[in-house]
């Protein structure tokens, strides 16, 4: 990435580590992998199941460095690039003698699932449980047969308190 004197973004390379996303990106643009002479990782896996989709991102650990092959473009003040943009980038990433720095290299340029970057968020503090706890509520409970029965408890026990509210239809 590259920025100016005044910290604004001008110039970079984006590089696809998802699979699913090169591949949608790849047909979005109307091009074959082939053409920029990306190179399918599993071909092995591909011929034993037809059903399989292929994968282009490549992570080696080599003695001295870590090598990151998959599809990317360079990015800059636009929002459009032409699909002549797209092309095989290859990374090569000198391994540290360092332990933390190397795990952290390696953990980098991994794909994540989901699971891992929820866990990353709230390990790492950029958001609080309350929060996480709050959103899986917002989500799943809010709205829900087991909310409306909740609600419904509560604003009975509340309103048996209240002489101007009766509690049960029943009751005069």
């Amino acid at each position: 990435m590259c920025y100016s004197a005044d910290a604004r973004f001008e110039k970079g390379i984006i590089i696809y580590k998802d699979d699913e996303v090169i591949r949608d990106t790849l047909k979005d643009a109307g091009v074959k992998a082939s053409d920029i002479s990306l190179d399918v990782v599993n071909p092995k896996e591909l011929k034993n199941n037809p059903n399989m989709h292929p994968k282009y991102f490549s992570f080696d650990s080599q003695p001295l460095d870590y090598i990151i092959t998959s599809l990317g473009h360079e990015v800059g003040l636009k929002t459009e690039y032409p699909t002549s943009s797209l092309i095989k980038y290859q990374i090569k990433i000198l391994k540290s003698r360092n332990k933390v720095v190397k795990k952290r290299v390696r953990r980098a340029v991994n794909q994540h699932s989901l699971l891992d970057l929820l866990h990353d968020a709230i390990r790492l503090g950029v958001i609080t449980h309350a929060e996480m706890t709050a959103q899986l509520l917002g989500n799943f409970y809010v709205g829900s047969a087991t909310d409306d029965a909740m609600r419904k408890y509560l604003d009975t026990l509340g309103s048996a308190s209240r002489p101007d509210n009766v509690a049960l239809s029943n009751e005069a």
